[in-house]
């Protein structure tokens, strides 16, 4: 049980590979290593201290602005105090920014489409947004919604990520839907 509280891309750093030959072998085995860093900001029951032991916290505007969730941001809904259950929601937002920024490869910062009116983006990714990132797509409409309460929790996230968009397939097990 750990709230991060603060996901970005900065702080997920992507293979442990550095090099090229051991690149490739890692890839074959397990095409992507994801690893999160800097755990500055985080929050969990299990590390006993004063300040994380208490049952709510007054830091919740902490981490990174683009990727901080509504609730955190916003006056009328804004979190005075959280609960750890409070921030790992709040992390499960920031996570479906990271996910937008990984199919939305042309924008530097996740509002950037807003500042761009509207724009189509770029059209080379059309496509994929309908085939081969249709789960990561749903897997971020579904962390970022607004209503906390509604979004999935870690495995829920893992699962849309895995579903077999045509229905035959767990992806993340590589093996048959029973």
């Amino acid at each position: 049980d750990i709230a991060h509280h603060d996901l970005k891309p900065a702080n997920v750093l992507v293979s442990n590979q550095h090099y090229r030959d051991k690149l490739a072998i890692a890839w074959n085995r397990e095409p992507i290593i994801c690893k999160l860093t800097d755990f500055g900001e985080s929050r969990s029951k299990l590390i006993q201290t004063k300040t994380i032991c208490q049952s709510r916290t007054g830091n919740v505007d902490r981490g990174t602005v683009p990727f901080m969730a509504p609730e955190i941001l916003l006056d009328s809904v804004f979190l005075k105090w959280a609960t750890l259950e409070d921030l790992k929601r709040a992390d499960i937002w920031a996570y479906g920014m990271l996910l937008f920024n990984v199919i939305n490869p042309y924008l530097n910062y996740p509002y950037e489409i807003d500042v761009k009116q509207g724009g189509d983006g770029d059209a080379k990714y059309h496509q994929r947004f309908q085939t081969e990132w249709l789960n990561v797509w749903n897997a971020y409409d579904a962390c970022t919604h607004l209503n906390s309460l509604k979004r999935p929790d870690v495995l829920g996230a893992l699962t849309i990520l895995t579903e077999d968009v045509q229905g035959g397939r767990d992806l993340y097990r590589n093996t048959e839907k029973e």
